[in-house]
């Protein structure tokens, strides 16, 4: 489609990409084994995104919800992942979740096969009823529910 500009010239509509939407992808193991975990598949491939979001130990709504909530907190609050960044706007009563990058991305194949495998990955940390995270000595829950990658 031609479309004019200010001074009636012709010019070319420019050309936005459409990106798919980005899917929050939720693991476990029907053994009970294995930690479930949750993580996003395309949100790096979105604009202004250059990470996927995960979390450990949560159900699969419950997870769904808390990656959904803090990716929009950042975009909202125009913040980027930083280690031990803080998210006031993911769960109720006052708590907060926490951030750190992940060092083993191996579990996230969905989003290392789309968006390459050095795509960083912020694993979402929830606090016990204390208000304490898993890299904390205070934490009071089963470490292995959130285990640290």
């Amino acid at each position: 489609m031609t479309l004019c500009d200010s001074n009636n010239q012709a010019v070319m509509e420019p050309v936005v990409p459409v990106l798919p939407e980005h899917t929050v992808r939720w693991i476990f193991d029907p053994d009970g084994k294995e930690t479930p975990f949750a993580y996003t598949v395309g949100l790096a491939a979105r604009p202004i995104r250059s990470y996927e979001l995960a979390t450990f130990g949560l159900p699969g709504r419950l997870a769904h919800a808390v990656i959904t909530c803090a990716a929009e907190q950042l975009v909202r609050d125009l913040l980027d992942p930083t280690e031990g960044l803080e998210l006031d706007e993911v769960l109720h009563g006052g708590y907060v979740v926490r951030l750190r990058r992940a060092q083993d991305t191996s579990k996230f194949t969905g989003a290392r096969e789309l968006s390459g495998p050095h795509v960083p990955v912020w694993q979402i940390l929830t606090p016990d009823k204390w208000g304490h995270f898993p890299d904390d000595r205070n934490f009071t829950d089963d470490p292995d529910a959130q285990p640290l990658v």
